[in-house]
């Protein structure tokens, strides 16, 4: 039996496993009202099969009787496979699978794309995060979980399936091609001269190992600065989590785990490595169980800033039992709290600095590593606050950016030259540009209007501006 924290995910099912827990359960034991609710199972069941008008299938109407004592946890995360359904499962744990290449998750009733596999089928055809499957092939996905989901999106390879998407308020049809899907473990590249890129895409069993080569490689190409990429990650095996912690942080709790009795564990980490370079964590509302595991613990710990948008919020743990007859019970046993025991589940690790902007967040990160290619104007002279607005000098900051600013007394216009573009900028009766003491200055939302490259980061008490 495992334990594992991965989300409810079919793209891609990890589980977590560092405690094996024995569960010993007969029906001798059982109390009588327990041996009472047994025979009436049997009774209905029983029933069922005889008399009913459908001829109904025995290993079905055995299935639904569990599903829908499942239903009853009001726990999506516990669960039944069948044989067939577990040996998908497996296919997911390897990370090669036929299918079209998406994240899904279970939401209030509905099939949820979590996020596209970059590259893969569906992401060639523009499915994006967010968009809610109706149906597959025209059988609607209505009161069906996710693994029936899965079974009818999965197929031959080369094969093509119809899903109808809602997007907003629009219903859209995407046929895509099946295909292999193999899924990276980690990947990594220098942004910069000192700046280190490592994307971990799942804690898989090879991670571990994968993550500390990458590593490695990264501090040989010079690097000094790091940002480490959970953006849609899931989940993956615990002890793979601790592993890669030990990277980080020289020993302590990475995690504590709770059952329903309220008893606490700590599971820590010893002979780790200390780490003292600067370091960005960038996660998503993708990032899911033991990243979230990760990111707060290095957050606690004060390793890295943790940038981009909360996390998923899930922070329980299954285990996974082989049943005797056949199938298996994915069982949710433990919640998990972060090592200063913040509460995880349905609330997700809370970033120090909010992008909600997917292509900002990595711009986002450079430039809070980036402390001598930042332009941080200093209040009364570049930047002047009026009323709840905030005016850069625009001289200052053209100056800063590369670019060429000018005059024209004829037009009585601002002339500005920048990346082969030309932009020219009316001061008379113009409510986006202020003239004080012979100098123009212009709001922030209008800068981030006219430069969609610049990053502008403002905390109340300063303002940063970085152009990557």
């Amino acid at each position: 039996m495992k334990k594992w924290t991965g989300y409810k995910n079919t793209a891609i099912i990890v589980i977590l496993t560092v405690v094996i827990f024995s569960y010993v359960t007969s029906i001798t034991q059982a109390t009588s009202q327990f041996q009472k609710q047994l025979d009436m199972i049997k009774e209905v069941y029983e029933l069922i099969s005889e008399y009913h008008i459908n001829n109904i299938d025995p290993d079905a109407l055995a299935q639904g009787a569990i599903k829908g004592m499942l239903e009853v946890t009001g726990d999506d995360y516990t669960t039944f496979f069948t044989n067939e359904e577990f040996n998908s499962f497996k296919d997911d744990l390897d990370g090669n699978f036929t299918g079209i290449g998406i994240y899904v998750e279970e939401k209030n009733g509905v099939i949820l794309v979590q996020a596209p596999i970059p590259n893969s089928p569906a992401d060639k055809v523009g499915i994006k995060s967010g968009d809610i499957i109706i149906a597959v092939d025209n059988t609607e996905l209505a009161g069906k979980s996710i693994e029936e989901a899965a079974d009818l999106i999965r197929g031959q390879e080369g094969t093509l399936v119809k899903l109808t998407i809602k997007r907003e308020q629009q219903l859209i049809t995407f046929e895509v091609e099946r295909a292999k899907i193999s899924l990276p473990i980690v990947e990594s590249k220098m942004l910069t001269d000192d700046i280190g890129y490592l994307k971990l895409y799942t804690f898989g069993n090879q991670s571990p190992e994968k993550f500390k080569t990458h590593l490695q490689q990264l501090r040989d190409s010079g690097m000094k600065k790091l940002i480490l990429d959970l953006r849609g990650n899931p989940g993956g095996y615990l002890d793979s989590v601790l592993e890669i912690a030990k990277n980080f942080i020289e020993k302590g709790p990475i995690v504590y785990v709770q059952d329903k009795s309220q008893k606490e564990r700590e599971l820590g980490i010893e002979n780790g490595n200390s780490w003292d370079l600067p370091m960005v964590v960038l996660i998503n509302k993708g990032s899911a169980s033991a990243a979230e595991i990760l990111a707060g613990a290095l957050q606690d710990y004060k390793k890295g800033i943790i940038i981009g948008e909360r996390s998923f919020g899930k922070g329980t743990v299954q285990t996974l039992v082989p049943l005797e007859n056949g199938g298996y019970l994915k069982l949710t046993v433990n919640e998990y709290f972060t090592p200063n025991k913040n509460k995880m589940n349905g609330i997700g690790v809370k970033p120090d600095i909010e992008v909600l902007q997917p292509d900002l967040q990595l711009s986002t990160a450079i430039l809070s590593l980036t402390e001598d290619k930042q332009f941080r104007p200093t209040l009364g002279q570049e930047w002047i606050k009026v009323a709840d607005k905030n005016l850069i000098s625009l001289r200052k900051l053209i100056e800063y950016i590369g670019g060429e600013i000018n005059w024209d007394p004829k037009l009585r216009e601002i002339v500005i030259k920048f990346e082969d573009e030309t932009l020219k900028l009316q001061t008379d009766s113009n409510p986006d540009t202020t003239i004080i003491n012979g100098s123009t200055y212009l709001e922030t939302t209008k800068i981030k209007e006219l430069f969609p490259q610049i990053i502008i980061m403002d905390d109340g008490e300063k303002i940063t501006i970085f152009y990557p």
